[in-house]
């Protein structure tokens, strides 16, 4: 892994949370109707913590403020953490394990996670050059 990826001068919520939206832009709503997922980092500044996508029909969006909606599901994590799953230095499914991402909400809801959350588009190399 890449150590200056994940230095903290590089670990910018905004941009993570943007590149997590467009990928799941490509991908159908969790569920019929709304799905709001809140995800909440440690790590950096208070106004940068919290970011919700917003799910509805085949569109969703990336809000900075409180959508008004109560969240489906609550995604949390170092801002560290997040990134090195996000890039596929670290396996999600180990992530989750050991609780560095923990997920909470309706255990279908949080079945799903797995389906509509997308790695980077880098992780497959990043994944690959560690050799698994």
């Amino acid at each position: 892994m890449r150590d200056d990826l994940v230095a903290k001068e590089n670990l910018d919520p905004d941009l993570l949370m943007w590149d997590i939206r467009r990928t799941v832009s490509e991908c159908k709503a969790p569920v019929p109707g709304r799905f709001v997922t809140q995800f909440q980092f440690s790590g950096v500044p208070v106004n940068r913590r919290r970011y919700w996508l917003l799910f509805e029909q085949d569109d969703v969006d990336l809000c900075i403020k409180d959508p008004g909606f109560e969240p489906n599901l609550y995604v949390s994590s170092h801002i560290k953490d997040m990134v090195t799953v996000w890039l596929g230095h670290a396996p999600l499914d180990k992530a989750l394990r050991d609780d560095k991402i923990t997920l909470d909400g309706d255990s279908a809801d949080v079945k799903k996670f797995r389906d509509w959350f997308s790695l980077s588009c880098f992780a497959p190399a990043a994944r690959a050059a560690m050799g698994s």
